[in-house]
């Protein structure tokens, strides 16, 4: 499963709180010193909570019953305003009708987008994570690229080392497509796992790159219309393309 807020459609994630509707996704410029450029693509979720209230996110339900080392990756971004109190939380549970528990706090502000990747623990049919903040100062904390994944079927290490994705220029041709697709690769300087992934999170085909090829021919003729992700995937870089299949 991956979000990064760029269709504005977050009908499968709840609001949970007392301050209402008190968040919002927009394209962040640059002038605001609370308000960072996105990490990927333009739109980013920001949380308004103000006065010591809470704004909490909570994401769809997951079934992570059957992977084996279910892990969550995102970007945060916390403003130098945030010195005034606010506070960054991830939380689990492992069915709607349990209690949320606190996996961990974020309170430092930082200077641009910081990466963490956390294991998820119990695994359940119908897991959910959510993002609380603990707000004195609006739109002080911007969440960008959520993915919920197994880091068993990928190296883990490979997963939450990110960094180096940039290194990797990757575009899809033609987007969307049909019956067929070519991933076009620049700067693979290692061989390379390709995932397809679902919105679900669910690996629908898998494949390989060497590290002196720079097309990968997507074969698409069984894939259902819908939203897919193409991960390409190095033992220093993952970089994610968004597919559409027509």
């Amino acid at each position: 499963y991956f979000v990064g807020f760029e269709d504005q459609d977050l009908s499968c994630w709840a609001i949970e709180g007392n301050r209402g509707n008190n968040w919002i996704t927009l394209s962040p410029f640059e002038s605001s010193t609370r308000i960072p450029i996105a990490y990927e693509g333009n739109q980013i979720l920001c949380f308004e909570a103000e006065d010591g209230n809470n704004s909490i996110v909570a994401s769809p339900i997951f079934n992570l019953s059957e992977l084996e080392q279910p892990y969550v990756k995102f970007r945060y971004y916390i403003s130098l305003n945030a010195d005034y109190g606010d506070k960054l939380s991830l939380y689990y549970r492992e069915n709607q009708s349990s209690e949320w528990i606190k996996l961990k706090n974020y309170t430092t502000s930082t200077m641009d987008w910081i990466l963490d990747s956390l294991s998820l623990p119990n695994p359940t049919s119908s897991y959910q994570i959510a993002f609380k903040v603990l707000g004195d100062y609006p739109l002080a904390v911007s969440l960008d690229a959520i993915s919920v994944y197994d880091a068993e079927v990928i190296d883990q290490g490979s997963l939450i080392d990110v960094e180096n994705a940039n290194e990797l220029q990757a575009t899809i041709f033609p987007n969307p497509a049909n019956n067929q697709a070519i991933l076009k690769v620049e700067g693979l300087s290692q061989d390379a796992k390709i995932l397809i992934c679902d919105m679900q999170g669910r690996i629908v085909e898998k494949g390989e790159m060497k590290c002196n090829e720079k097309e990968y021919k997507l074969e698409l003729e069984n894939f259902a219309s819908g939203v897919y992700y193409v991960k390409i995937i190095t033992e220093k870089a993952v970089s994610t393309q968004k597919l559409i299949v027509e």
